[in-house]
């Protein structure tokens, strides 16, 4: 596992972190994050916006959620196939 904390470690606005784990004669490789406590874009985004805040939120997420499946997938191309493989 590897972790690290966005700007300040002691109140990071995130914590992201890449757990390995043998498996079935492989690597299985997750991607975890968390938000807060400290404050992030996020936070600025719904202090001028608020009553988007449910929006906001919802956007955000699954903007995460594509951009570390995109992440995840560039990883396991390379691990298999090697850097030809990412940029065909």
């Amino acid at each position: 596992m590897f972790a690290w904390a966005v700007e300040d470690p002691e109140l990071p606005s995130s914590v992201w972190r890449f757990e390995l784990e043998e498996r079935d004669g492989g690597t299985l490789l997750r991607e975890w994050m968390q938000l807060g406590p400290g404050r992030s874009g996020l936070s600025y985004a719904i202090d001028r916006m608020p009553d988007k805040e449910q929006k906001i939120v919802f956007v955000r997420m699954r903007e995460f959620e594509t951009n570390m499946g995109a992440t995840l997938d560039v990883i396991k191309k390379l691990a298999e196939g090697g850097r030809d493989e990412v940029e065909a």
